[in-house]
C-alpha cells in the first residue's frame, strides 16, 4: 500500500519598516521571488518609493502553516 504524502501549504510573511502603517505585515504572494518583484510589490502595496531600499535591507520575514 502506498502512502500518500500530504504537503501542507506555508504562507510568508513580511514586515517591513513601520510596515503597519501601510497594511503589513503581509503574505508574500507566490511569484514575487526576485529583489525587483519585492520592490515592485512593496510600490503596488503602498509602501513609501522612497523607502523601498529600506524595506529591501531590514524587513523581518517568517512563515507560518496556511490552509
Amino acid at each position: 500500500m502506498k502512502k500518500e504524502t500530504v504537503k501542507k501549504k506555508t504562507n510568508r510573511y513580511i514586515d517591513p519598516p513601520s510596515g503597519w502603517q501601510f497594511g503589513f505585515p503581509k503574505i508574500v504572494p507566490e511569484g514575487v521571488v526576485t529583489p525587483e518583484d519585492f520592490k515592485k510589490w512593496f510600490i503596488e502595496s503602498g509602501y513609501p518609493e522612497k523607502d523601498i531600499e529600506l524595506a529591501m535591507t531590514y524587513s523581518s520575514s517568517w512563515e507560518e502553516d496556511g490552509n
